[in-house]
């Protein structure tokens, strides 16, 4: 998921630190997300898929890999 957080910025030419003032968030926070030092809470976690215009699913669950691929407590199917 990670990784996904970093693709979809990356894609839209946004810097951390942009994201993060979208977000309402520091810049440092965020970056913890991004590179999984920390756990993302539920509510930035829906504020991100908003701003990405898509599904929590969606950023969770990698295209290449198994639907049923467990992400931390929660399993996709």
């Amino acid at each position: 998921m990670y990784t996904r957080l970093r693709e979809m910025r990356k894609r839209r030419n946004l810097s951390q630190a942009m994201l993060a003032k979208e977000l309402n968030i520091d810049q440092s926070t965020y970056s913890g997300y991004e590179t999984g030092k920390s756990g993302i809470p539920l509510r930035i976690m829906v504020d991100i898929a908003k701003y990405y215009g898509v599904t929590v699913d969606e950023m969770l669950v990698d295209e290449d890999e198994d639907e049923t691929k467990k992400i931390g407590l929660i399993r996709i199917r």
